[in-house]
């Protein structure tokens, strides 16, 4: 009975050392998703400034919306890495977006004219 239990102590310590790996770290998926994150903020910047420097204006309506699908993407990533980053990383990103939400609006009502209407049957 004795040697039974001893076996399957064993075979328990056995099955969870694989998890126990003293290489990774707990927070590694956290460095891994700050890096990613930071790096695709860059990149929304440069396209954002470089929609903004633009001499082209036919393309622009689809450049803008081609950065808003990027900082909702980057959005989603957020929200779905929420569960192992911690409180003051979700919302130092969450307000990261915000900002590059805001700067995308701003460029928007820069950028596109909107349109002037006028009231018709009026006759000045």
């Amino acid at each position: 009975m004795i040697q039974r239990l001893s076996n399957l102590h064993q075979s328990r310590l056995a099955s969870c050392k694989p998890n126990s790996d003293p290489n990774t770290s707990p927070t590694l998926p956290t460095q891994s998703f700050l890096s990613h994150f930071s790096g695709s903020k860059r990149s929304i910047k440069s396209e954002l400034s470089q929609v903004c420097k633009a001499q082209d204006p036919t393309n622009l309506r689809s450049e803008l919306e081609r950065v808003s699908a990027s900082i909702a993407s980057l959005e989603k990533q957020v929200a779905e890495s929420s569960y192992f980053l911690p409180s003051y990383e979700v919302r130092s990103c969450l307000k990261t977006v915000s900002e590059l939400k805001q700067a995308l609006e701003q460029a928007n009502s820069t950028l596109i004219p909107k349109k002037q209407h006028r009231k018709e049957g009026l006759d000045s």
